[in-house]
């Protein structure tokens, strides 16, 4: 079975907590992996994840790494070429979404507080795509022949 992981980066443990309880009621098959510190996400996920994450979800006011560091390093990684980052905040003014946005970031939102808005959230944005690489075109040309 293929398996997907999607990645939380936030300080607050309690964020991390509510994603964690979030992930499964939307994708039952969905590997939470979180991390606290940002330095720590990068290493991991540029240099020892087997199983690129398919989302990225990360607090834009991450210590010890800037949030315009991790969206370089992300977006410069080819292997997370199909992967959606997503950047959260207590709040997010229109014109700093559209900045972390060309920063790289997918989408920016505020920081869901309960379950439910959490699982509206991610019923919005785990079934966007970035695009496909040609080994994701081929897998879904293939799986479209098979169920046609």
């Amino acid at each position: 079975m293929k398996y997907k992981n999607i990645v939380v980066i936030d300080n607050n443990l309690e964020n991390i907590e509510l994603f964690e309880n979030i992930i499964p009621r939307v994708d039952p098959e969905a590997r939470c992996v979180s991390f606290v510190y940002g330095d720590e996400a990068l290493d991991i996920i540029n240099n020892q994840m087997l199983v690129p994450p398919s989302h990225i979800f990360i607090d834009a006011s991450l210590k010890r790494t800037p949030i315009s560091s991790c969206l370089n390093s992300f977006r410069n990684n080819k292997a997370l070429d199909s992967c959606c980052i997503t950047v959260l905040s207590d709040t997010m003014p229109v014109a700093v979404a559209e900045v972390y946005c060309r920063m790289g970031a997918d989408f920016a939102f505020a920081r869901p507080i309960t379950i439910s808005s959490g699982v509206d959230l991610l019923q919005c944005v785990l079934p966007a795509r970035r695009h496909l690489t040609p080994a994701d075109q081929v897998a879904e040309a293939r799986q479209q022949h098979i169920n046609a």
